[in-house]
């Protein structure tokens, strides 16, 4: 009988711990430190006692941070290219606009005899949105900073 009480104090142990955890609850069990005497019997466990402490378990933190700012519309000028130019090109190219951009709508150009000898330029002829987001995407792919196919916004 004796052992048949101590499994279904386990079990019941087990199964109090496993309902107070899913209740959010924590709940600790400890041995007694336990002196024996010559009466006790040989073979015998100390008790297992269950402490008085019960206390709730923090649920975790979870961070979320606010979304990005949706994009602007772009707009049409050259104080808006330059403004877009200024935050997504690669920063080593000078920019003009209105520039001479060789009959296109826009250039990037590096270091091109005939064109831009000597010097690293992004030039927008004509101030439509996908002319200067072509060129700020143009300016990283030629440079080999960034992988990607030349004008991906397209024409004006």
């Amino acid at each position: 009988m004796g052992r048949f009480l101590a499994i279904a104090l386990t079990v019941g142990i087990g199964v109090a711990l496993m309902s107070a955890a899913g209740s959010g609850m924590l709940l600790t069990t400890r041995r007694e430190p336990r002196s024996f005497s010559r009466n006790d019997r040989p073979g015998t466990r100390p008790a297992v006692h269950t402490v008085g402490t019960i206390g709730t378990i923090a649920p975790p933190t979870t961070t979320t941070t606010e979304p990005p700012p949706a994009p602007q519309a772009p707009a049409w000028g050259c104080d808006a290219a330059l403004a877009y130019l200024r935050a997504n090109a690669d920063p080593a190219y000078t920019l003009e606009c209105p520039g001479n951009a060789f009959g296109h709508e826009a250039m990037t150009c590096a270091y091109r005899a005939g064109f831009c000898p000597g010097q690293m330029v992004i030039a927008i002829s004509d101030p439509c949105p996908a002319a200067y987001m072509n060129e700020a995407a143009n300016s990283w792919i030629l440079s080999g900073i960034r992988p990607g196919t030349i004008d991906p916004y397209g024409a004006c």
